[in-house]
């Protein structure tokens, strides 16, 4: 995938996040969320090379890949987003798949995460786009 349409699905799906949760569909905003951050990861190895060969991306594998080439090789972003993508998926798990429903206090933190790892992806992928 480019890395760009990667940024812009990233985008598209996190402002999702954001009106689902405005008008109270906190399940549909964790799943929304952890998209646009799933988006974001693959758009930032896009750029780097390091997608598999085939382009398929497993949940697991881009998880490991983000933190291990992203948090601890390069120490490009800060180690706390390293729990960012997991905790997302476990959120996002929860509202599509359990019996319960995500609450607004845990949408509402997960967003505020999710806009954040987005935001600061983004600009490392803007960052090294730049002549």
């Amino acid at each position: 995938m480019d890395h760009q349409i990667g940024m812009e699905k990233a985008r598209e799906n996190l402002a999702s996040a954001q009106l689902c949760f405005d008008q109270g569909y906190f399940n549909a905003c964790a799943n929304r969320l952890y998209y646009a951050m799933f988006q974001a990861a693959i758009a930032v190895l896009a750029q780097a090379g390091l997608l598999p060969a085939g382009g398929r991306v497993s949940h697991d594998w881009l998880q490991a890949n983000f933190s291990s080439h992203f948090i601890h090789r390069r120490k490009l972003f800060s180690a706390k987003l390293k729990s960012y993508l997991p905790e997302a998926y476990r959120v996002r798990a929860l509202a599509d798949y359990e019996a319960i429903s995500v609450s607004k206090n845990i949408a509402a933190n997960e967003l505020k995460k999710a806009k954040e790892f987005v935001a600061v992806v983004n600009a490392e992928v803007s960052h090294a786009t730049q002549p």
